[in-house]
């Protein structure tokens, strides 16, 4: 049975002397006076405080090295349990039993600027000892070809019982991408700054997709054939019989396959569009990378060599509820957002209940961001599906290269 080291939680295999990670020596004790195991906890916590500092001054191996197989490259990164920052306890939730915290992460592994707020459910002896305190916050790693690093797993040590942070903006997220099952909507997903702990199964929904959408493309095909099939020999039969020659029969033919054609494009463009409407709904463009939006100062200036992420909230004003959607307009591109985020702050500020799951959340690749001058902008799908808000407000924003 394995264990762990418990001053830097390195995983061992109860036959080492020595932690490989802290060479930490592992003694094992029968029993221990209540002394003895006071002097015992206060010198692992000294040897836990150290172990900290130290991971604090260096930055752990992430990128693989050179002729490192990506399975040996993968293996390595889950073998450890990296030290990734500090968790400060805020308050405690006695109804769910959990501490919410906010996450100072390390210098070299800081996912947003300001923080990371998330829960740890515990249990009640915590409650007064945790509050306002400040835990070491270890990770599992795992990497991805597509993705690069990710963390996994958050853990926090609470005296001797390991205990895994969650992130309730993870799930959401996930429920999010499923709902939509749509390659879009998994890599927003596998790109949004948080825990993934839904990455192995984001993959395999985006493969299950794209595989289904490619025997759909093979069907939409062979229903166009058979469309146009039938449209010419209705287009030739009529022509036949009307113009009674050869020529006249292909024109008629070919005619009558262009016109089915474009039945069936009418029919699925009628059945996509959207109405635009002419009224205005609550929203707000908040954060553009971590920073605050200001419309009325000199616009943001975006490293266009990163992803940019955006989030804000929106609702449908008129069926006083949430949207259905939201899409990032930029520019000329539309891409949808991860929409339906918790925003309790927008309910009690409106004082509408239904506003709560408004909050969108989206990652726009680099691959968008060219340098120079670009318009941002939303399109809220009303809540039934059937139109689109388009606010006249945009934001500038300025994209740079080095």
């Amino acid at each position: 049975m394995s264990s762990t080291c418990p001053v830097c939680y390195y995983p061992l295999d109860n036959v080492s002397p020595v932690c490989p990670q802290c060479h930490w020596a592992l003694t094992g004790y029968i029993s221990l006076s209540s002394d003895d195991e006071l002097i015992y906890h206060q010198r692992i916590t000294e040897a836990q405080q150290a172990w900290q500092q130290h991971q604090a001054q260096q930055k752990p191996a992430f990128s693989r090295e050179e002729g490192e197989s990506f399975y040996h490259y993968q293996h390595r990164l889950q073998q450890q349990r990296y030290y990734v920052g500090t968790a400060q306890c805020q308050r405690y939730h006695a109804h769910q039993h959990c501490l919410y915290l906010t996450i100072e992460w390390q210098a070299y592994f800081k996912l947003i600027k300001k923080g990371y707020y998330c829960y740890l459910s515990v249990d009640d002896q915590y409650q007064e000892s945790a509050e306002q305190a400040s835990y070491a916050l270890y990770a599992d790693l795992d990497v991805s070809a597509t993705q690069g690093v990710y963390i996994k797993k958050l853990y926090i040590y609470l005296g001797q019982t390991v205990y895994s942070v969650y992130d309730p903006i993870d799930d959401q997220y996930w429920q999010w991408a499923q709902n939509q099952h749509t390659p879009e909507a998994y890599q927003q997903y596998l790109h949004h700054l948080g825990i993934q702990s839904y990455t192995d199964a984001a993959h395999q929904g985006m493969a299950a997709v794209e595989e289904a959408q490619k025997k759909e493309q093979y069907s939409y095909y062979i229903i166009m054939i058979l469309l146009a099939t039938v449209g010419s020999g209705i287009g030739a039969i009529i022509g036949f019989n009307t113009l009674k020659h050869f020529l006249g029969t292909v024109l008629s033919g070919g005619a009558g396959a262009i016109t089915a054609l474009l039945c069936a494009a009418l029919v699925h463009w009628l059945k996509s569009s959207l109405d635009r409407l002419e009224h205005d709904t609550f929203f707000a463009l908040e954060m553009v990378n971590g920073e605050k939006v200001d419309y009325y100062q000199q616009p943001p200036v975006i490293d266009g060599n990163h992803d940019l992420y955006i989030s804000g909230w929106a609702v449908d004003k008129i069926a006083m509820t949430t949207a259905s959607a939201v899409h990032i307009l930029w520019d000329e591109n539309e891409i949808i957002a991860c929409y339906g985020l918790s925003r309790q702050d927008v309910a009690e500020s409106l004082n509408q209940l239904q506003y709560e799951s408004s909050g969108f959340s989206i990652c726009l690749p680099a691959q968008y961001l060219t340098e120079g001058t670009h318009e941002l902008g939303l399109k809220i799908i009303n809540h039934a599906g059937s139109g689109y808000y388009s606010p006249e407000k945009t934001l500038t924003v300025q994209v740079t290269r080095t």
